[in-house]
Order: structure tokens, then C-alpha cells, then sequence
């Protein structure tokens, strides 16, 4: 009973932060992050993928690695292999 609780919390969450995502993008804030956030969050089929090809993004790519400048670390090393 807990566990299904606490999914349903998750998935709550991850919900309200997908579609504070989607308003940040035309309002101030991190709303790709907080879409990213949002989207680890829930439990639907295809989460991987759909993941994986939010992550092919260039956009995606700089902005990441432009975060992790600001923070002193190495850029991330994506995959891409677009087949």
C-alpha cells in the first residue's frame, strides 16, 4: 500500500514539474531542466526513448554543458549514433 502511495506521489510531482517546465519556457526559469526533471519523474512506457531523444537535442546539449561549466565540471560526452 506504501508503495503505490509513494508511486503516485512521484508521479504527482513529476507531473506538476513537467508542466512548470512547459510554462518556464515562455516564462523566467530553467524550464528545459525542470521538463527533464519532470519527465524522470513519471512512469510511462517509452520514458527511455522519449528521454534519449530529448537528450539528442543540440539545444539540450548546450545547455547542459553550459551548467556544468558554471559548476567547474567537464562537458558531458553524448552518443550519436542516429541510426
Amino acid at each position: 500500500m506504501m508503495l503505490i502511495l509513494l508511486r503516485l506521489l512521484r508521479n504527482f510531482l513529476g507531473t506538476i514539474l513537467l508542466l512548470a517546465g512547459i510554462l518556464m519556457l515562455f516564462l523566467p526559469g530553467q524550464g528545459i531542466l525542470t521538463i527533464i526533471l519532470g519527465i524522470g519523474l513519471l512512469d510511462f512506457p517509452g520514458k527511455r526513448r522519449a528521454k534519449e531523444a530529448f537528450l539528442r537535442r543540440h539545444s539540450v546539449h548546450t545547455g547542459l554543458n553550459w551548467i556544468r561549466e558554471k559548476g567547474g565540471k567537464p562537458p558531458f560526452s553524448f552518443d550519436h549514433d542516429d541510426a
